[in-house]
């Protein structure tokens, strides 16, 4: 799983805004920039900061087809996770995001409902 430069740059530009707002009512709640999936398995990550101290570490949704779960996300972990017949997890190249954060934990939630 290779994130292409750009997006990094974006994922870093974002977590350097968040700042200290994060846990605050301030809080901003970005869209995605990178979406993550694993071949043949019910599991998708969202990605939308990644922390400059820690480049391991990400912000965004995981949801492993339970339901949404918003944090932060190990790059170092995902890189374990293999597929349904042992691929690598996929960075999605065509993915543009057409919501927040928030709005896809809605979207995900009533999907996971149904």
């Amino acid at each position: 799983m290779i994130i292409p430069l750009p997006l990094l740059r974006r994922l870093l530009t974002n977590a350097r805004l968040q700042g200290t707002l994060r846990g605050t009512a301030f809080e901003i709640d970005f869209r995605p920039v990178v979406r993550i999936a694993a071949p043949g398995i019910d599991a998708v990550w969202l990605l939308s900061e990644l922390d400059p101290d820690d480049l391991d570490t990400g912000h965004g949704i995981a949801d492993y087809g339970l339901g949404p779960e918003v944090g932060a996300i190990s790059l170092a972990e995902l890189r374990d996770v293999k597929g349904e017949v042992g691929q690598a997890l996929e960075v999605d190249d065509a993915f543009t995001a057409e919501h927040t954060i928030k709005g896809y934990v809605a979207v995900m939630t009533t999907a996971s409902a149904d």
